[in-house]
């Protein structure tokens, strides 16, 4: 791939990201518990593209483990905390519960995706 191919595919990866996660987010807060569940795999879509182009190290830089670990945990927090508002019918513990599924597929799925991808070798263009 030349350098201006390269430069291209990282701008508009690096522009669709946050377009990514805007509309994750949406559609979770416009949605049910499966809405929020979708939403946290379209955020992982955006991780997904940002360890495609700009490797793990990069993703790891956007993106640390850490961060996801913690993420993930206070989703799981929000979901063990209001597992019930589904039940009651009341919007506010419902809009949380929502936000707790969005945090622990988001964060865990990202997690694995950038454990799976730091197993792998990088290709150069050299090998292409």
């Amino acid at each position: 791939m030349s350098g201006g191919a390269n430069a291209a595919l990282r701008l508009s990866a690096a522009s669709a990201g946050p377009l990514l996660i805007l509309m994750s987010l949406v559609i979770s807060l416009n949605g049910d518990t499966a809405g929020a569940a979708l939403g946290g795999l379209i955020a992982t879509l955006a991780f997904f593209l940002h360890v495609i182009v700009f490797g793990v190290d990069g993703a790891k830089r956007a993106a640390p483990p850490l961060a996801l670990r913690a993420v993930t945990a206070l989703g799981a927090v929000l979901v063990l905390a209001f597992m019930g508002a589904d039940y009651v019918g009341a919007d506010a513990p419902r809009a949380v519960l929502n936000w707790g599924v969005w945090c622990v597929v988001a964060g865990s799925s990202s997690l694995a995706l950038a454990a799976i991808a730091a197993r792998t070798h990088a290709l150069s263009d050299e090998t292409w």
